[in-house]
């Protein structure tokens, strides 16, 4: 009987051990950036600005500590004892992960410019959007989780789920760009929103990319 390969499911090394303990590490803290990023929309929804930059503040902290995660990683995968294909194939992974987290901050900082006497239809938009996101980002975590159980069918159904939500987001995001041309805010705020819709999509973006190279992984697992 052919056994099964899952590059995820280390059970004997110490280095692997390590590395698989730092991925799930890691992906908790892009989830906490991705929700923090709602919490900012959903506060600045509300006009309630000290909520906002709280989230946003909680929301850099996830991300410098993600970043040190990630490091540890990258140390151990290029010390560790694993063949080039599967280094390489998780190294993308993990740089994957960080520009999702990179994303969200991205987009916070950009939220610190906005004020909330802007378009209420905008900014519930903005926060649906965002649900959306969460949601993959959730997805993205049990499609790895999938995968470290080598449960390869799993993750790849919730990669499909991914899809589908990232699809709504870009949605969403055609919507809301009718949205902010039909309004009358000067060239500065429209800017700025536009600058804020296309970070958010970005998020999503590389939530999907990351899923894709889940479903990569899975196939090679089999």
């Amino acid at each position: 009987m052919r056994k099964s390969r899952n590059i995820f499911a280390w059970l004997g090394m110490k280095e692997e051990k390590a590395v698989l303990e730092h991925s799930r590490q890691h992906i908790a803290k892009v989830l906490v950036t991705v929700e923090r990023l709602n919490d900012a929309l959903c506060a600045l929804e509300k006009g309630d600005i000290p909520g906002r930059d709280k989230a946003i503040e909680e929301l850099k902290v996830a991300e410098h500590e993600g970043d040190d995660l990630r490091r540890e990683m990258m140390k151990s995968l290029s010390e560790g004892l694993l063949l080039p294909l599967d280094r390489g194939d998780l190294m993308h992974f993990v740089k994957r992960l960080d520009s999702i987290a990179d994303w969200a901050k991205g987009a916070a900082r950009l939220l610190e410019f906005c004020k909330s006497d802007l378009p209420s239809q905008l900014l519930k938009g903005l926060r649906e959007n965002s649900d959306f996101i969460v949601e993959e980002a959730e997805k993205l975590n049990e499609a790895t989780e999938s995968l470290i159980r080598n449960d390869s069918e799993k993750a790849l159904s919730d990669c499909s789920s991914v899809e589908e939500l990232e699809e709504k987001a870009d949605d969403k995001k055609r919507e809301l760009l009718g949205i902010l041309l039909a309004t009358d805010l000067a060239a500065p705020q429209l800017l700025l929103l536009f600058q804020v819709i296309e970070a958010v999509e970005n998020v999503s973006d590389r939530i999907e990319d990351a899923a894709d190279l889940i479903r990569i992984l899975a196939v090679k697992s089999k």
